[in-house]
């Protein structure tokens, strides 16, 4: 496995947009399609925004991104850790850890000293890896944690 800049596979852009509006779009309603498709086409290298993705010879396995926002309503939190998702076949192998991983070192690099994120239900995961619960709140009526990690 190797983890690398979704901006040097652009082929990967509308499978990865599909993954996530299949796992989030009824969450982030109204989030279109189109809307991650072009979200993800507009990530660079060695900035913000960016996202990571997780190659295994021809195979798409997973991603994270790093974005300055994530929810308007918390546009006073920023940077932000969003987007973790591994494929369901490839999950428990610590792919998501090592996506992290490198999210966080990327923003270590981009100078910033704390991160943001925010999960409906894998406040526990994040937890374990050092990540402090900032704030229990609501986002779409939908319980969220909203957990930061110094860096």
């Amino acid at each position: 496995m190797r983890i690398e800049y979704l901006a040097d596979h652009p082929e990967w852009i509308t499978p990865l947009a599909q993954w996530h509006f299949q796992e989030w779009g009824k969450q982030l309603s109204p989030w279109t399609f189109e809307e991650a498709r072009a979200e993800l086409h507009s990530h660079q290298k060695k900035t913000i925004p960016t996202t990571f993705i997780a190659l295994n010879e021809n195979s798409l396995l997973g991603s994270a991104s790093l974005l300055i926002e994530d929810v308007p309503e918390w546009k006073t939190l920023s940077p932000w850790l969003a987007s973790v998702f591994v494929a369901p076949e490839y999950r428990s192998q610590g792919i998501g850890k090592k996506l992290v991983q490198q999210i966080e070192a990327e923003a270590k690099d981009l100078k910033v000293k704390e991160l943001y994120l925010f999960t409906f239900d894998h406040e526990k995961y994040y937890l374990k890896m050092a990540w402090t619960l900032f704030e229990k709140t609501f986002y779409h009526a939908q319980p969220v944690a909203i957990m930061k990690k110094l860096l």
